[in-house]
């Protein structure tokens, strides 16, 4: 069995040219979204497990054979919108402090979450596996994270980004890190993009639509230290999850001005 172990820091010189220019793309897409945006909050409520569904008919990772995540996990977990928006207003007083970070992954998973104090793999091939960070390091590693190399970074959606990745590589728990890290980089977007509301982007789904090239990220992450590709597969998911919600704003938004004309003509 070959082991991968994924560094904290990884090499980011390379982030420069068309990734930035992807990332401000997205960044003006997400902004006008959310500045234009009637969404009736109800109407996201699921939204990811809706997604989810429409990506499962028929899709090769639902196979019994392949080793790739299975869309039906979703069914089985909480909605995740809810949970999100109840602990958007600690999140801002707070970051992403421990006790945040375990209460809200307690919340996503369903389970008492504490900070992992065993070593922890997830297996990428048959023969190949990644071991995240020493269990000894994780809570120094928490704690020291916002600082150093998140500070020098220029755009906001790459310090979000950047984030997910520091804290997906520290992996503090034994389960339920993607749904937490997911959570972390929807306040995040928020925040730096100075939103006046959490963005509830399916990014789950298309994170396991996403699944091989994200491996494959971590891979050369491991062996080489270069997060591009890492980089330019989250920024595919958000592309991705932001056509799917602009699909569901457009219908929301239609759907409160049906409701406002029948109420108008009720009067």
């Amino acid at each position: 069995m070959i082991t991968y172990k994924i560094p904290f820091v990884v090499d980011e010189h390379k982030h420069i040219g068309p990734i930035v220019e992807r990332e401000k793309a997205i960044e003006t897409r997400i902004k006008s979204i959310w500045s234009n945006a009637q969404l009736n909050e109800s109407d996201a409520f699921g939204f990811e497990l809706r997604v989810a569904h429409k990506l499962s008919e028929g899709n090769h990772y639902d196979q019994p054979a392949t080793t790739l995540p299975r869309y039906r996990r979703f069914f089985l977990r909480p909605a995740v919108e809810p949970i999100i928006k109840s602990y958007e207003q600690v999140y801002e007083s707070e970051g992403p402090s421990i006790i945040l970070l375990q209460n809200l992954s307690s919340a996503l998973t369903g389970n008492q979450q504490k900070i992992r104090d065993k070593r922890c793999f997830t297996k990428l091939r048959q023969d190949v596996r990644r071991e995240y960070l020493d269990p000894r390091e994780v809570r120094h590693a928490l704690i020291g994270h916002k600082s150093g190399r998140l500070e020098t970074c220029e755009r906001p959606l790459q310090r979000a980004i950047y984030r997910f990745l520091d804290i997906t590589t520290i992996h503090p728990f034994m389960d339920g890190n993607g749904r937490t890290c997911r959570a972390l980089l929807r306040y995040d977007i928020k925040q730096f993009l100075q939103l006046h509301s959490t963005p509830l982007l399916p990014l789950g789904p298309y994170m396991y639509y996403y699944s091989s090239s994200l491996m494959e990220s971590y891979e050369k992450i491991s062996q080489e230290g270069n997060s591009v590709l890492f980089i330019e597969t989250m920024l595919n998911i958000l592309d991705k999850a932001i056509d799917d919600f602009r699909r569901l704003s457009v219908r929301s938004e239609s759907s409160l001005i049906h409701a406002g004309a029948s109420v108008s003509g009720n009067a």
